[in-house]
């Protein structure tokens, strides 16, 4: 009976970790993908001094070439957001974090140092 306990523990430890490590694979993949997304923006401003949307980016210009093969999703399956500022090259590329909503504090932002 306390092996069947101390077993128990270990598999809810584990599960807890693992279910941890998950939610910070998927913020570490936000984080990365709006920052590239960022970058990718702002490589399609300094060719065509103009700001593009995201969906832009994955779409051939006049040469053929694109700036990103396709648009991916956060990794909670919502679309990523290009925010614009006053200025041209005032932007920032956000995901609403793990609950969806933009404006809040999980936010995830292209402006945020790195994690």
């Amino acid at each position: 009976m306390v092996v069947v306990m101390i077993l128990g523990l270990l598999a809810t430890m584990v599960v807890s970790n693992v279910s941890q490590r998950a939610d910070d694979a998927r913020l570490q993949k936000a984080a990365t993908d709006v920052r590239l997304l960022a970058d990718a923006v702002r490589m399609h401003y300094v060719n065509h001094s103009r700001l593009p949307s995201l969906a832009q980016l994955a779409e051939a210009d006049e040469r053929g070439r694109r700036a990103i093969e396709h648009l991916p999703q956060d990794p909670w399956h919502a679309d990523y957001v290009l925010q614009t500022g006053a200025k041209p090259n005032d932007f920032v590329v956000l995901s609403g974090g793990p609950n969806g909503t933009l404006g809040d504090d999980d936010d995830i932002r292209s402006s945020d140092p790195p994690r």
